[in-house]
């Protein structure tokens, strides 16, 4: 790979209505979900003629819906965010109160305990860099300075102000975490107290949607809240009944006096002799996934299949962060940048991968989007952690590493490194809410060739549209669509699968299973994103064309912890796919196809020798797609 690629793959590797208006002085934020457009709504006419809504006696211009810090480009994206931001504000500053000195140390006691639970050992306390804290607040300032700032812009740039000056206030790093982590929460838990209502659960937090709609619905009776532009008006209030479409916590659940995170960190069992303590959410035990009866007696597969409790180590990722990065001066990047990245992360396929989703874009430059998905596991069999990363530049990765657990650190290094270069990403975790991360490539010539570095900031949940939509909607598709990545069209959407294995070493007796499976282009169009869905089997799937190799690529991941890659190319005479799989047992021959019969079935064949002319597998996969 070019230099160049290998930098735009570090920007990523960290690890997420509106024309000019004036500020807001006060503004506030809910949601609304199934409510229609209200009479009073849809009659009035606007004294601005531009103004797409009214919001707290303001009016709204579509560019008040965007921002730059947060990679919001889009109106149609921005008018929720916009909307609940104001409300909340506007409610909390009215109705919460500041938080006292006892309730800062009973937070940040808490903070050190989850942590030593965590490790096993005393976290280190860093020192309150107050320079540091003041140059952040004078920047801030500065831009808030800007009267063309998107009102979505400043609420976010308002929010920074008031922590940081909290935490020169009371010149202290607890002050400054409790400030960003629990005043979130106070606010959710009073308008809880004041509304009731449905709560739903949201991977990593809690949210009071019920409480939304009713602050939401005060808004738009009162005037406080109008729409002038049915178009984004409709756009907010699906947005809305989708996020009140989420599962419901039961009221003996819900807890707004600590981050879920925390909460699920305090709940995790001490460490027990050098094992990192924690259990990865959403899974009970580390014990094997499979009943007594389909064991096998292979000591090593059954190893593979026992979920390692390694895992445990990359709980403390789970939720959601953002990330302040620089690309420092180097051989590759001549001039310093610097970037903003929020990351999603969350266990997926029973607990066996941590599932990220990213958005990256560089300071001030918001139509500059990168967005990327990875996945992290442990494998037994190596025993090296394994990380698989996909960004919408087109850019496949795939590292390996080990967990330092007296470090708290993470190390790894990247399986194809470019010529002539070796390289280490690491992440170190300085406590339950900050992680500092680095990636460096060095030439064998000694010289730096790219220096990277970044501080994870973990977000308490907050009122707005998750970052899986905004995943799923910011970036610019590809275009034109290139040939190679046409011809994966016949992996896309929902279909019934059935799994026939004829009889051979591995399943001696034959066997067919059914289930389910769905496809759909991620990234902007550079790859394909795929779920399986069996009796005693998932696995989740990525597909992309690689320029570099100029092949196409495939790799599996699966609920019994086996990751699978396969290169494959398009045989035109014959209309069909053939791939190869990577780093495969040495001792089988093996042949896979993946073709589109005259029905509009997708099959695929993969076939097994032993070197001593035995079948091994003999599986047939028929794909049907749903009507």
């Amino acid at each position: 790979m070019s230099s160049r690629i290998f930098a735009l793959l570090a920007t990523v590797l960290l690890c997420a209505g509106c024309q000019k208006s004036r500020p807001p002085s006060s503004p506030s934020a809910t949601p609304q979900t199934s409510q229609a457009a209200s009479p009073a709504a849809s009659a009035t006419v606007p004294a601005d003629p531009a103004a797409v809504a009214t919001l707290l006696g303001r009016p709204v211009h579509r560019s008040d819906c965007l921002s730059r810090s947060d990679g919001i480009g889009s109106p149609e994206v921005g008018i929720q965010r916009l909307i609940l931001m104001a409300l909340m504000d506007d409610f909390c500053r009215r109705e919460v109160a500041a938080l006292t000195q006892d309730e800062i140390d009973a937070f940040w006691q808490t903070l050190q305990s989850a942590a030593e639970r965590s490790s096993g050992k005393k976290p280190p306390v860093g020192e309150f860099d107050e320079a540091k804290i003041q140059a952040q607040l004078d920047e801030t300032r500065e831009k808030l300075a800007n009267k063309d700032a998107p009102w979505l812009e400043r609420l976010q740039l308002e929010g920074q102000e008031r922590s940081l000056t909290f935490a020169l206030e009371h010149k202290t790093l607890a002050a400054h975490e409790a400030y960003n982590q629990l005043m979130p929460l106070r606010c959710q838990k009073a308008l809880y107290e004041k509304y009731g209502g449905k709560v739903v659960g949201m991977q990593i937090s809690i949210e009071p949607v019920g409480a939304y709609q009713k602050l939401i619905e005060d808004a738009e009776t009162s005037g406080q809240l109008t729409f002038h532009d049915p178009t984004l008006e409709q756009s907010f209030r699906n947005r809305m009944n989708e996020y009140a479409q989420r599962t419901e916590v039961p009221p003996e659940f819900v807890d707004f006096s600590l981050p879920a995170w925390l909460q699920i960190s305090l709940r995790r069992p001490a460490p027990t002799g050098t094992t990192p303590a924690g259990q990865p959410l959403g899974t009970a035990t580390t014990t094997n996934q499979n009943n007594a009866a389909t064991k096998p007696n292979d000591p090593d597969l059954t190893r593979r299949l026992e979920k390692p409790t390694e895992l445990e180590a990359l709980a403390q990722y789970v939720g959601d962060w953002t990330s302040d990065v620089t690309s420092k001066q180097a051989v590759w990047t001549p001039k310093e940048v610097k970037y903003r990245t929020s990351n999603h992360a969350e266990f997926v396929l029973t607990g066996r991968y941590l599932q990220h989703i990213e958005v990256n874009h560089i300071v001030g430059e918001p139509e500059k989007v990168t967005k990327a998905i990875w996945f992290q596991t442990f494998d037994a069999a190596s025993s090296k952690y394994v990380t698989w990363f996909f960004q919408s530049t087109g850019i496949i990765a795939h590292l390996t590493g080990t967990w330092d657990a007296a470090t708290q650190s993470f190390h790894y290094t990247d399986v194809e490194p470019p010529p002539d270069t070796t390289n280490k990403f690491s992440e170190r975790s300085r406590d339950a809410a900050t992680i500092d991360g680095s990636l460096v490539f060095s030439g064998n010539d000694g010289r730096k060739m790219f220096d990277m570095v970044w501080t994870r900031k973990r977000q308490a949940g907050v009122a707005g549209k998750p970052l899986a939509e905004q995943w799923s909607e910011i970036g610019t598709p590809i275009e034109p669509i290139p040939d190679e990545m046409k011809k994966l069209d016949l992996f896309i959407g929902q279909k019934d699968v059935e799994f026939i294995h004829r009889p051979s070493v591995l399943v001696p007796q034959g066997s067919t299973a059914k289930g389910t499976a769905s496809g759909q282009w991620i990234l902007d169009g550079r790859f394909l994103l795929g779920q399986t869905t069996l009796p005693n089997f998932q696995s989740m799937w990525v597909m992309g064309y690689d320029t570099n190799k100029k092949a196409f690529r495939y790799v599996l991941f699966g609920s019994n912890g086996r990751i699978e890659e396969n290169i494959g190319q398009w045989n035109e005479a014959e209309r069909v796919f053939d791939w190869k799989q990577v780093n495969g047992p040495p001792d089988l021959t093996r042949t896979s196809t993946t073709r589109r019969l005259d029905n509009g079935t997708v099959e695929s064949h993969i076939i097994a020798n032993t070197q001593d002319g035995k079948t091994h597998v003999d599986l047939t996969i028929k794909a049907t797609r749903r009507k």
